[in-house]
C-alpha cells in the first residue's frame, strides 16, 4: 500500500459547480480503484492524502500532474504503508463555511491517529490555510 500527501494551488475556487463536480469524480474514481484519503482546501490551496495500492496510485498521479483545475502540485510524503490508514474514508471537503471550522477541528482529531509526520505535515497544512482564510483551526 502506498500513501501519499500532496499539494497544490487550487484554480477552481471560484466555481462551487466544479468543486462540486471534483468531489464526485474523486469518490467515483477513487472507490473504483480501491483508493481512499481526505480532499482538503481553503480556497486557494488544495492538499490531499491519499492511499491505495501502487499501480493505482501512480496512475493517479500521471492524472493529477496534468489536471488543469490545480497548479504547481508539490508531493509532500511518499512512503509504502503496511496498513490503510483512512478506512472507508473516499474524500471529504467541507461544502460550507459555516461547516469549515468544525470540519476542520474534527479533520485534525483524526490526523492525529496518522503515523505522526504524516499527521503533522497534513495538519501543519490546514492550520496555515486556516489562518489564511482568517479562521481559527
Amino acid at each position: 500500500m502506498r500513501l501519499l500527501l500532496y499539494t497544490s494551488t487550487n484554480l477552481i475556487a471560484e466555481d462551487q459547480r466544479a468543486l462540486d463536480a471534483l468531489m464526485v469524480q474523486c469518490r467515483t474514481n477513487n472507490a473504483v480503484d480501491g483508493i481512499t484519503g481526505l480532499l482538503w482546501t481553503d480556497n486557494v490551496r488544495f492538499a490531499q492524502a491519499l492511499e491505495g495500492g501502487e499501480e493505482a496510485i501512480a496512475s493517479l498521479l500521471d492524472r493529477l500532474r496534468t489536471d488543469d483545475r490545480h497548479a504547481d502540485m508539490h508531493v509532500i510524503w511518499d512512503e509504502v504503508s503496511t496498513e490503510r490508514h483512512f478506512g472507508a474514508w473516499s474524500m471529504v471537503m467541507p461544502a460550507e463555511d459555516v461547516l469549515a471550522q468544525l470540519y476542520e477541528q474534527r479533520l485534525i482529531q483524526f490526523l492525529q491517529r496518522l503515523p505522526p509526520a504524516l499527521g503533522d505535515a497534513f495538519a501543519g497544512i490546514v492550520r496555515r490555510g486556516s489562518a489564511h482564510a482568517g479562521r481559527s483551526g
